[in-house]
């Protein structure tokens, strides 16, 4: 399959511009219009205004001019007015298993919290697969949503849990690096690995999967890439530091660890190995230009020079450096000596995944230092010399440009010859208001501005990143729709069908496809079109794509899958199918009509899941228990927003008969029913029917549905009345005071007025409510009280147990209604 780098993008709003889409669509190549925003070198913030940004195929940057020097813009894709697009973020530093408890376990001291927290979590993991599954996943889908498109991950000791993860990576299209943690001593016994020796063994072979899992075809020969990762020098022997260090320099291996991280640990190694830990790494190669060391807050100057003689970079982490380290790492003298520093998040030593708050932090605790390093200067009656803060545009290069030049890579910056990385940011809306947490007051005409961009790094939010793309197409998790000519060219099949490879669905004027981005209404899905996950809840789908995949025409060398849904339909499947968990709210009648829609097309293909998820909150408004029908009838205003015949035509169509029962109860009462049908439930001739609202059989239903509500009311009141017509004997009453029963003659008449005039069923609450306001009212003593509102209570629960029968079920227990 051929895999290449494309950003195409196409807007249901009015505001937003597409050029020529369709002739796009059919090219290979990228071609966006608008504001760039980057940090190409420390301290320097590039506002680049209206540029004509163009890749290649592969997704390699070919032109990046201002698009005044073009003489053809037709054919791209133009950003609306307060968008623009900057380098994705680069997380040098999160430890994967530990995002299972991230943000728990902060007030203990570093190696006490390793062992009751961090070893525990990866031991967990190392031995349930399925839980690896599901953490690791999330993680990757929390990465996109905070703009990361590239991670350096510490794993476990466990080969297989590793393999989990980069998968998972992989599958969520981000660029990962991923250590197997190698560790044979000073650990929990069961969570250990034997020997130096078979440690080493293990990195290797891990090492040789992992890169077996990258296909040969660009991009994915770097999608994935091992770490040899000696956890630190307290947990790894002398031979497997040197082991790890040999593998490294024969086959040319990043690394990755901990270094001068805090004040225990510091101290620990000195007493146990007599040296710093930065001298036995140095002793055993693994201060490479392929290393990344993680804290480092104890480096001196001399250590500072040598980390950058040997070209090892560091991850900055300010926020796990503030919980576990006695001293902030000493970023400013870092960069003076010429160190590479990219910045980390280092989960769950930092609680944060954002790389923004890392960002946010970097800046207020250099800060802090120079603040500090202004008193001692001034106490000692010493001139100030070069300050030790850093500002908000230095800490965006290590967070774009830093970390990319940490791990070797080419991105953080758009120049020829370049990945083309980028996440797209909104600062207004379209008609020019803040969007999110963000507000302005003094716009100017001019466009862009840094303030406006200092005012999004200071408070901006995840709501303002609407789409996070790099070179990786196969399983970005992002779908695009894009309209399709209806002569699309055959192109020859010249490329294997990868298990995890793209697949392209199409109905007749729109395509689904991975890697790209999408506008629905104002609000970009973050889904992907991946053939194992659609065939994972389908097993209709899963059929279709084998036998159609390997003959059907291809466009951009993916097959494309032609179904007769609308794309609406297709739209929120891909919603669902990927996790988002909005498309299963029910709060108006568009989330109903939403919801509609998703089970039509789980009905359709299978997807019992889905279809399971879809039916529940409509369950919740559409009850099959009485204290459930309370709850909803009280608490839920759904009741009166949603259309009950809609409804009902929906549980008949896709075979939802649970929540028959309960809408034909609402709608024999309801005011819509009376609108529709011209009746009132005391009306004894038949409904009348308005042709095409509903079927003739649910009009007999319905019918038969207000004869039971009526027949009832009736029992009830006779019941009301009945017990007024002589004084009960446990009635509490005097002879000689006036006596409960004359008073059950009043209520009976007063609720057969209510009932006459509100409509309201035995089984309604507000009937009920009603009850206890006479009963209240008429002053009737406990006996007689307690006993109207038990044989109420009974004449409830009763009518609830009949209403299945009434609408031709078996009762509540008839397994069509389960």
């Amino acid at each position: 399959m051929h895999a290449f780098r494309y950003l195409k993008m196409i807007s249901f709003l009015s505001h937003v511009s597409v050029c020529n889409l369709t002739q796009t669509t059919m090219q290979r190549n990228l071609r966006i219009r608008g504001n760039f925003v980057q940090t190409p070198e420390l301290g320097d913030l590039g506002i680049l205004r209206d540029h004509l940004l163009v890749t290649d195929d592969k997704g390699v940057i070919v032109i990046f001019e201002p698009a005044s020097s073009q003489s053809e813009l037709t054919s791209c894709f133009t950003l609306p007015r307060g968008q623009f697009i900057m380098p994705t973020f680069v997380d040098t530093h999160l430890h994967a298993p530990q995002f299972l408890y991230q943000g728990n376990g902060l007030h203990l001291p570093l190696m006490q919290w390793l062992d009751e927290y961090a070893f525990r979590a990866e031991e967990r993991l190392d031995g349930d697969p399925q839980l690896a599954r599901k953490v690791y996943a999330q993680l990757a889908r929390r990465l996109i949503q905070f703009g990361t498109s590239t991670v350096l991950l510490f794993g476990t000791i466990k080969e297989e849990t590793n393999l989990i993860l980069a998968d998972a990576m992989k599958t969520a299209g981000l660029r990962a690096f991923v250590g197997k943690l190698s560790m044979d001593m000073l650990s929990k016994p069961s969570y250990i690995e034997p020997s130096a020796d078979a440690s080493i063994r293990a990195a290797q072979s891990f090492a040789e999967k992992c890169m077996a899992m990258n296909s040969s075809s660009h991009p994915h020969e770097h999608l994935l890439e091992p770490v040899l990762t000696p956890r630190f020098v307290p947990t790894c022997s002398d031979e497997l530091l040197s082991g790890l260090g040999g593998l490294a320099a024969q086959h040319n291996l990043k690394i990755q660890s901990h270094l001068a991280e805090a004040l225990d640990q510091v101290d620990f190694v000195r007493k146990q190995r007599g040296a710093e830990d930065i001298d036995i790494f140095d002793q055993y190669g693994l201060l490479t230009p392929r290393t990344v060391q993680a804290h480092c807050t104890f480096l001196n100057a001399p250590s500072l020079t040598r980390l950058s003689n040997r070209g090892t970079a560091i991850a900055h982490c300010p926020l796990s450096n503030s919980y576990f380290s006695a001293e902030p790492f000493p970023l400013r003298e870092a960069l003076d000596a010429g160190v590479k520093v990219g910045l980390g998040t280092d989960i769950a030593g930092g609680y944060a995944l954002d790389i923004m708050n890392a960002m946010r932090h970097a800046v207020s605790v250099s800060r802090i230092r120079e603040g500090n390093h202004q008193v001692a200067e001034r106490e000692q009656q010493e001139e100030t010399k070069q300050s030790l803060a850093i500002n908000w545009i230095e800490a965006l290069y290590l967070a774009t440009k830093g970390g990319a030049q940490a791990l070797g890579l080419k991105t953080g910056a758009f120049t020829i010859g370049a990945p083309f990385d980028a996440q797209q940011i909104q600062l207004l809306d379209s008609e020019g208001n803040g969007v999110g947490a963000l507000d302005f007051f003094d716009l100017e005409d001019g466009g862009l501005t840094m303030e406006m961009i200092e005012k999004w790094w200071c408070v901006g939010e995840r709501g303002n990143r609407i789409g996070i793309y790099d070179e990786i197409i196969t399983s970005r998790p992002q779908y695009m729709t894009v309209s399709i000519s209806n002569t699309i060219p055959e192109q020859n099949r010249g490329e294997p069908w990868y298990e995890d490879g793209n697949i392209i669905l199409m109905n007749n004027d729109t395509a689904f496809k991975a890697g790209c981005l999408t506008f629905s209404g104002r609000f970009l899905r973050l889904c992907q079109v991946f053939k194992g996950m659609i065939a994972q809840h389908s097993p209709v789908l899963r059929q279709r794509i084998q036998v159609e995949a390997a003959s059907v025409e291809l466009i951009e060398g993916c097959p494309a899958i032609v179904l007769d849904d609308s794309t609406a339909d297709l739209a929120h499947f891909l919603d669902v199918i990927h996790g988002c968990e909005r498309a299963f709210r029910l709060a108006t009648k568009n989330d109903f009509l939403n919801l509609v829609g998703i089970l039509r097309i789980a009905t359709k293909y299978d997807a019992k899941m889905l279809r399971q998820r879809a039916l529940q909150p409509l369950k919740k408004v559409y009850p099959s228990t009485l204290p459930q029908w309370d709850d909803a009838f009280e608490s839920n205003s759904l009741l009166w927003v949603l259309d009950a015949v809609t409804t009902i035509n929906m549980a008949r169509e896709f075979d939802a008969l649970s929540i028959l029962p309960a809408a034909f109860v609402f709608l024999a009462n309801s005011t819509m029913a009376r609108e529709a049908f011209g009746v009132s439930i005391f009306q004894t001739q038949p409904l009348r029917f308005a042709p095409g609202l509903m079927r003739a059989e649910d009009v007999k239903v319905l019918t038969l549905m207000k004869e039971y509500n009526q027949h009832s009311i009736a029992r009830t009141l006779r019941f009301l009345r009945d017990q007024g017509k002589e004084r009960h004997s446990l009635c509490q009453r005097s002879l000689e005071s006036a006596c409960c029963s004359s008073k059950f003659t009043g209520m009976f008449i007063a609720l057969s007025v209510l009932v006459a005039t509100a409509e309201a069923p035995v089984g309604y609450p507000t009937f009920v409510v009603r009850v206890h306001e006479v009963i209240n009212r008429e002053d009737f003593c406990r006996s007689c009280r307690d006993r109207v509102e038990a044989g109420l209570d009974r004449r409830r629960r009763a009518w609830w147990r009949g209403v299945p029968e009434a609408i031709g079920f078996g009762g509540w227990d008839d397994e069509r209604l389960i």
